[in-house]
């Protein structure tokens, strides 16, 4: 598994350059898209229903899941402890037999992570949902980055040379530093420009 961080600063020799490393970008971002998409279908068509006896123990496992990942305090383990003395002495009123354990799952909240417990599909569904959404709205603003910097490409054509500095977050341009390729008193200066980059909203 190879690492890479999406927040960085980059130097170019141009605007080419810096053209070139989003088209990398968005390329590879695209692929990845296309893979998400393909593994979320298979997940959505993986509807083979479990054996009754798979899903008492799914459903027994997320249950002890839960409770082991909610950590309670002492205090509440003491709680825990009465109501389940109190339950093998008098009953707890429902009917074992038809007492089923929840099994829609739910997200338990740990910042900055969550995490799920339920339903194996489910959960995968989700997170392939949010990748893919997040992954789409990363190649709509690449894609306007890339009508900005043709944009401004144009524009110091007719200075000079120059170089860049480019701060990414989240591997999307913020702001481009520029700069002179060849010192003179009368250039000596840099101009940044901030990408004021619109969300993009797309439908599931």
């Amino acid at each position: 598994m190879s690492f890479s961080t999406g927040t960085q600063i980059l130097s170019f020799e141009n605007f080419v350059g810096l053209e070139n490393y989003l088209r990398m970008i968005k390329n590879k971002q695209t692929d990845m898209i296309k893979n998400y998409e393909e593994t979320l279908g298979y997940i959505l068509r993986d509807t083979k229903a479990a054996s009754v006896k798979g899903q008492k123990v799914q459903q027994q496992w997320a249950l002890d899941m839960q409770r082991a990942i909610a950590v309670p305090s002492a205090k509440d383990n003491k709680i825990v402890k009465k109501e389940e003395n109190r339950s093998k002495m008098f009953g707890n009123g429902k009917d074992k037999n038809n007492e089923k354990p929840e099994s829609s799952g739910e997200w338990i909240t740990l910042e900055p992570m969550s995490l799920f417990v339920g339903p194996k599909n489910k959960g995968l569904a989700e997170v392939y949902f949010d990748a893919i959404n997040f992954l789409k709205e990363n190649v709509g603003k690449l894609n306007t980055a890339l009508s900005v910097c043709s944009s401004l490409r144009a524009r110091a054509a007719a200075a000079s040379s120059t170089s860049l500095v480019v701060s990414f977050v989240n591997d999307l341009p913020t702001k481009i530093v520029l700069k002179s390729m060849k010192g003179s008193e009368q250039k000596k200066y840099s101009m940044a420009f901030t990408f004021a980059v619109p969300s993009m909203i797309y439908n599931r």
